[in-house]
């Protein structure tokens, strides 16, 4: 059965954003989804694994401080956005946990692991007139590097990005960005001239660092609906991706038919986007989760993050005994993971959460 996901996300930036889309004041894309990397044996547990434990490495590196990092399980949904002059089209990962915008760059480009074909199309700088170079001592390298200091202004902003189990390495470029009908100029957007261990494509961060989609637009908000698929399927049903630029009012008197929640900040990770629980239930039992775990504190522990790139939904096992002891009687399938994983085995079962 497929049910649709609705995800509205209100984004406050602030009025000193580089561009507005002011022809409309929504503009609908389409989301597709993208099927993950075939198993040799084409096992549908061997997807389930790569699922899980990429989920797994995301969440872990995304809460390491001293390494900002953007780890991705590769969402399986894709945007195809055109750039250049004249517009080259490129398919894009919508990715809420990051906020860089980058593309695969020049009839070079080199990618380890990535399971690409010489069909995948690459951005050609040569084949636009109106892309330009971003310097390294320009403020939009600070969006990266705000620490960094240029001693040679004619070098350009170069990148090494990382997303835990791969990373991509280019230069920012200045581009002209074509939405359905609308160009923007001066977009901000990498090079990338060499990858590894990433999906086909490009990715476009959804975050709210200044070098994301939505802070480069203006967008008051953004709001995205995926349709759910089983692992063994071949769906190729697309669903939208919403760009606003007025604030929607439903954002502010929800109706009988929607509700809205308030997402938070949290000063440790203020790029990511995070919801209040207020309790979990597993197969109809309530688990105890002290209320420290479930909103953001001052030191970034906490909380829950809405992030597209993730597969899984994962949490902390707050009470070893009693959580895994509910886990385990609803569970249906128990398999054994790759010992390169924190998890012993994939514990299927049914989740209830509710939100503030």
């Amino acid at each position: 059965m497929s049910v649709l996901l609705l995800l509205l996300l209100s984004l406050l930036f602030s009025s000193s954003n580089l561009f507005l889309l002011s022809s409309a004041h929504s503009i609908t894309l389409s989301l597709s989804r993208v099927a993950p990397p075939p198993s040799p044996a084409g096992n549908q547990w061997d997807n389930l694994k790569y699922h899980a434990a990429s989920s797994l490495a995301r969440a872990q590196f995304i809460k390491n401080p001293k390494t900002q990092l953007y780890p991705s399980s590769y969402g399986e949904y894709t945007v195809t956005l055109g750039f250049g002059t004249p517009p080259q089209k490129l398919s894009f990962i919508m990715d809420t946990g990051s906020s860089l915008v980058w593309f695969p760059c020049t009839h070079n480009y080199t990618c380890i692991n990535c399971n690409i074909s010489k069909a995948d199309p690459t951005f050609i700088p040569k084949s636009s007139s109106s892309y330009k170079i971003v310097s390294c001592n320009s403020p939009q390298c600070r969006w990266l590097f705000p620490s960094f200091k240029c001693k040679n202004h004619t070098l350009p902003c170069g990148y090494l990005y990382g997303y835990g189990s791969g990373n991509t390495t280019g230069l920012l470029l200045s581009e002209s960005l074509t939405i359905p009908g609308l160009p923007v100029a001066n977009f901000i957007a990498g090079c990338s001239v060499f990858s590894a261990d990433l999906p086909p494509g490009g990715i476009v961060g959804f975050g709210r660092d200044p070098e994301s989609l939505p802070a480069q637009l203006g967008l008051k908000a953004f709001s995205y609906c995926l349709i759910s698929h089983g692992f063994d399927d071949n769906t190729t049903a697309s669903s939208d991706l919403v760009l606003m630029t007025t604030t929607p009012g439903g954002c502010k008197r929800p109706s009988a038919n929607i509700q809205y929640t308030e997402f938070l900040s949290n000063t440790a990770f203020p790029d990511f986007y995070y919801v209040w629980l207020q309790n979990i239930s597993i197969g109809g039992v309530h688990v105890n989760v002290p209320d420290k775990y479930m909103v953001p504190n001052t030191k970034g522990n906490g909380g829950t993050m809405v992030d597209s790139g993730t597969t899984f939904t994962l949490m902390a096992i707050w009470s070893s005994k009693n959580s895994i002891s509910k886990l385990g009687k609803n569970t249906l399938e128990p398999e054994i993971l790759n010992k390169k994983t924190v998890w012993s085995r994939v514990i299927m079962f049914v989740l209830i959460i509710r939100i503030k």
